[in-house]
């Protein structure tokens, strides 16, 4: 009853403000989504809760009722579709006039509170997730408690929080610069101590994830180390590849060697990557033996 008066309420003040209409709602058991068929920003929904919840807080009476059909047509209610037979009209003063066969508590008072928690986007319109009553005082409690974890985690003050993250977030991509240009002085030091050849190349390096294992891979393209470049780290028949060419697209080369070497993966151009569950000794010999030419 309070996630349905509520969703009343807010409802009738964003018909009445902006003209939209309530398409389409779904109540769970944690919360309450609200499609609307017009654009909603986050300030606008600010001031419509505000205004929500002060309705509530006035603890004003919800009134219910069948109207003869004379007092009916002179009404102006929301209904999602034409009516016939009696009709049970739901009131809040100030907040919403409209069709309903629901229960409802009988005070504005008995909701709460009203709580926004998400907006998005939503078929030409938005979509509210909304709580309500005691359903919205334990998504404070749950949010509460991580704040104080996060704050622990961080030995930051609780509002001091955001601003904690967004530090960190840029000293870590200061210090992802940084190794990005470690490994860029590593995989130069690599290439130098192989030679410039026109012939197909296979190396395998240790602990290298993907995007590093592409980093290099290019490097020793645009160096010459290769005419095609195959780069794998990995072990335990478990190895991530990224096979590369300056020059002739890798697409029918890389389907062959996932054929021969239990792989998966794809790339367009002159670049592809995935896996191979195989050991190094097959792979190695697939590569020299040159089967993939086949």
């Amino acid at each position: 009853m309070q996630h349905h008066t509520g969703e009343h309420i807010f409802s009738g003040l964003v018909h009445s403000r902006y003209g939209y209409d309530n398409v389409g709602f779904h109540m769970g058991q944690d919360m309450v989504n609200i499609d609307f068929n017009g654009m909603l920003t986050a300030d606008q929904v600010r001031e419509l809760e505000d205004e929500a919840n002060r309705l509530v807080w006035a603890d004003v009476p919800v009134e219910s009722w069948y109207p003869s059909q004379e007092e009916l047509h002179k009404l102006d209610y929301r209904s999602k579709k034409e009516l016939t037979g009696p009709v049970r009209i739901v009131r809040v003063p100030g907040g919403d006039t409209c069709a309903c066969c629901g229960t409802h508590v009988s005070h504005t008072g008995q909701i709460g509170l009203i709580k926004i928690i998400g907006l998005k986007k939503y078929k030409g319109g938005v979509r509210l997730e909304m709580v309500c009553g005691s359903r919205a005082l334990a998504d404070y409690e749950k949010k509460q408690e991580e704040v104080i974890r996060i704050s622990g985690l961080l030995s930051a003050r609780q509002g001091e929080v955001s601003a904690a993250v967004e530090k960190l977030m840029g000293e870590s991509e200061s210090q992802k610069a940084q190794m990005n240009q470690l490994y860029q002085k590593i995989f130069k030091m690599r290439c130098e101590q192989l030679a410039s050849c026109r012939e197909p190349l296979l190396i395998f390096e240790e602990q290298l994830p993907p995007a590093r294992l592409r980093q290099l891979c290019t490097l020793l393209c645009q160096e010459e180390k290769g005419d095609l470049v195959l780069v794998c780290s990995g072990e335990a028949g478990q190895f991530y590849y990224v096979l590369g060419s300056r020059e002739e697209k890798v697409d029918t080369v890389v389907r062959k060697l996932n054929g021969l070497l239990n792989g998966k993966g794809s790339g367009k151009g002159l670049m592809a990557q995935g896996m191979f569950s195989s050991a190094e000794d097959e792979i190695r010999r697939v590569w020299e033996e040159g089967l993939w030419k086949e």
